[in-house]
């Protein structure tokens, strides 16, 4: 590939990375593992840590302004984030081991990448409002779901549980932030609008992926500088991301962008399969 051309890709993909996160609440942590392999040409497990404290940061800064909007629910947030920290540590730990090698961790990122585009082409989403303002009258929180039925309070904490520690797992093994898991997690058990469970999870995806990272240090090479430009073309992406979040049509989005990641799987499982 032209120089000029991975110099240009080096720039607007790392954008498109944060726009994804700003919008969808996920989706862009998906392809930061691919772009720091065969764009920014790094070996896959350094790579995959190096994305995680991408995410890390990006969606922290995410957050802070979906925050801004009144979008984050830091009661459902509590919930998810402890156990997808523990599962991300554990992810990282996992993928140190000498049977799991780079090829192995692409195969599984790869697989990764396919169930994501299926969710996020055909899983629908409940009839709640799109945009800011229109949360319905009653007290959703799932704080107020939990408190009205023990039995339902420990069925709920146990499936966010479950689901966190996965997410955790996948995150720490092969770099994924996880918020196509999370979003449709916050929307159908915590009952959230689909506005306050996207920027609830750019929440739990900060603490999920700086648990990850943490497992990586001092185990693999990280380039900070290559870091450290990723971070900033990212920010600006979930920057504008978050801008345009409430007057973009989400579900045409992720759609679009189901269809792209359905590609994208299929080429590295291929790539790594042909090796």
């Amino acid at each position: 590939m032209d120089s000029y051309l991975i110099e240009i890709f080096q720039i607007i993909l790392p954008l498109i990375v944060g726009i994804s996160l700003g919008l969808i609440g996920g989706g862009g942590t998906v392809i930061a593992v691919p772009i720091l392999i065969y764009i920014f040409h790094e070996d896959p497990k350094s790579a995959i840590a190096m994305s995680l404290g991408i995410v890390s940061v990006v969606s922290l800064l995410g957050s802070y302004s979906h925050w801004k909007k009144g979008n984050v629910r830091l009661e459902n947030a509590a919930f998810f984030t402890p156990f997808a920290m523990l599962g991300a540590f554990i992810g990282a730990k996992i993928a140190h081991l000498e049977s799991i090698t780079g090829n192995i961790q692409m195969l599984i990122f790869g697989t990764t990448v396919l169930a994501s585009s299926f969710l996020m082409v055909f899983k629908k989403s409940p009839d709640f409002p799109e945009s800011i303002g229109e949360s319905p009258k009653e007290d959703i929180s799932i704080n107020n779901f939990l408190s009205q039925n023990i039995n339902i309070q420990w069925k709920t904490i146990l499936i966010l549980a479950v689901q966190g520690i996965f997410v955790g797992i996948l995150t720490g093994l092969v770099g994924v932030g996880g918020g196509f898991l999370i979003v449709p997690a916050l929307v159908f058990v915590g009952k959230l609008p689909i506005r306050e469970a996207i920027g609830t999870s750019l929440v739990i995806i900060f603490f999920n992926s700086l648990s990850g990272f943490i497992g990586y240090l001092g185990k693999v090479p990280i380039n900070w500088l290559i870091m450290l430009q990723f971070v900033a073309l990212s920010t600006a992406g979930v920057i504008l991301g978050v801008k345009f979040a409430d007057r973009v049509p989400r579900k045409f989005l992720q759609k679009i962008f189901g269809v792209f990641l359905f590609g994208m799987g299929i080429w590295l499982i291929y790539s790594q399969i042909s090796h």
